[in-house]
């Protein structure tokens, strides 16, 4: 069996292994498009190189055993042994909210073949169930006097968390990351925090259902709360109106929660 260390020590390595590769990938210029380059630092942005086992070759030559990186969610079994889970994918790192590296969510190239999920998380481990945690559960401090704010992606996240800072609106942005918002979800965030929620998914056809399928859990949670579903502009989202002229109409939207 592997021990809590093993875990940890191969989670930080691939971290810092995603983190050095990022140098050379479409990375930053995906970030750049979207006016969040300033973001690969403080956000620990990192890059899963393509190649079926890049990352799992790395970590083995680091000492890391074909049962750890298993365990720990970074690679898994395929038809001649274990291959890569990340590949050719942005990284974003997920933490619970102590900050404890739990495991990862991977972007897909822009472009990329429609085929291929946007978003990949890790997959279930002992630390790691993504019906339980929203990427950027780290933000949320028991006591703060901020209201969450949750949205589809780790880059609508930033994008929020960017118009957050600098409007100085008391919000706390989390992503779902590519999966369902779950009733588990919304009782680990009001574990730290008592304020209502605020939904804002992409305004194209699925992030209406999941805008509709989030308010029905909201309401059956917490149904005497005034949460906010905040309607962005046709064919947006919150990445789309960082640094853009209809920032302001999100800011606008932004500015109702007290």
């Amino acid at each position: 069996m592997e021990t809590t260390p093993d875990l940890t020590n191969a989670l930080h390595a691939a971290q810092a292994f995603y983190r050095a590769s990022v140098r050379r990938s479409w990375v930053f210029q995906a970030l750049f498009d979207r006016n969040l380059a300033d973001q690969l630092r403080p956000a620990e942005i990192g890059f899963a190189p393509p190649g079926w086992s890049t990352t799992t070759r790395a970590l083995r030559e680091e000492g890391f055993s074909d049962a750890t990186l298993l365990a720990a969610g970074i690679s898994r079994e395929g038809k001649h042994g274990l291959i890569d889970v990340m590949r050719d994918r942005m990284i974003f790192p997920i933490r619970d909210s102590a900050a404890q590296l739990l495991g990862f969510v991977g972007r897909a190239r822009p472009g990329a073949d429609p085929s291929v999920p946007k978003y990949l998380n890790s997959p279930t481990t002992n630390r790691y169930r993504k019906h339980e945690v929203l990427y950027g559960a780290e933000s949320l401090s028991l006591g703060d006097a901020v209201w969450p704010v949750i949205v589809e992606g780790p880059l609508d996240r930033l994008a929020m968390l960017k118009v957050a800072q600098a409007a100085q609106l008391p919000l706390a942005p989390l992503a779902t990351c590519g999966t369902s918002l779950t009733p588990d979800h919304l009782r680990g965030v009001r574990k730290l925090n008592p304020h209502p929620f605020v939904i804002a998914f992409d305004a194209d056809q699925s992030g209406k259902s999941a805008t509709l399928r989030a308010w029905d859990i909201l309401k059956a949670e917490f149904p005497r709360e005034p949460h906010r579903a905040i309607e962005l502009p046709d064919g947006t989202d919150p990445a789309d109106l960082v640094g853009n002229r209809r920032r302001s109409e999100l800011l606008r939207a932004l500015s109702a929660p007290k």
